[in-house]
């Protein structure tokens, strides 16, 4: 059985219980190098994903029938491994453990509901920001270091939207974890963690 697991924000404080029971009996724990750390002495065996992906699809298929975690920051359900795994594994062999998301952890911090929300991810894909900043969608997004704060900020400005906050979210859950609240003009020209959240309110 494979487990796509949630490991959260981050921090190993974040990590919900029924994940640690997963990976503790698990025979190989799959991930990037930065989860693996967090989970390390949860894990006797772990596979990076540095590795190669071509490996890794490789030693899911031929280890199907045992138990294998693989884990993913935030939740499994929002832009994770859950697809890659699902490209290669029948439904039937895989089981999701969900997480605390970044974007879900941000909106506790600034005390925020997101039902009216729209949740995107910029992190290594394109996405149109500009009908949702027309429609001034209140959004929840993930960066990365080519579209990041300053995109969103000059998207914003190019449009002339006014009555505008930005919230940047910087090492979430962690200990030298950063929030900043700033306008337009500041978002622009503020340099960010390059995996941040963004979180677009208006007036």
């Amino acid at each position: 059985m494979i487990y796509v697991v949630g490991l959260g924000p981050g921090s190993a404080n974040t990590i919900l219980p029924a994940a640690i029971k997963v990976i503790e009996r698990s025979e190989m724990v799959i991930g990037a190098s930065r989860n693996l750390q967090v989970i390390k002495s949860h894990c006797s065996n772990s596979m990076s994903l540095a590795c190669g992906f071509a490996e890794i699809a490789d030693y899911l298929i031929t280890h199907k029938k045992t138990k294998i975690a693989v884990v993913v920051s935030g939740d499994p359900g929002f832009h994770s491994m859950l697809a890659f795994v699902k490209r290669h594994i029948d439904l039937d062999h895989i089981e999701i453990v969900p997480g605390i998301s970044s974007l879900q952890y941000m909106y506790s911090r600034l005390k925020k509901s997101y039902e009216e929300s729209q949740w995107l991810s910029l992190h290594g894909r394109q996405t149109d920001l500009q009908t949702y900043i027309e429609a001034r969608t209140p959004l929840g997004i993930l960066t990365d270091k080519d579209q990041n704060n300053q995109t969103i900020a000059s998207i914003l400005k190019a449009n002339q939207v006014e009555g505008v906050t930005i919230y940047v979210g910087e090492r979430l859950s962690y200990e030298d974890e950063k929030i900043s609240i700033l306008s337009v003009d500041q978002a622009m020209v503020y340099k960010a963690d390059p995996l941040s959240v963004v979180v677009i309110d208006y007036e």
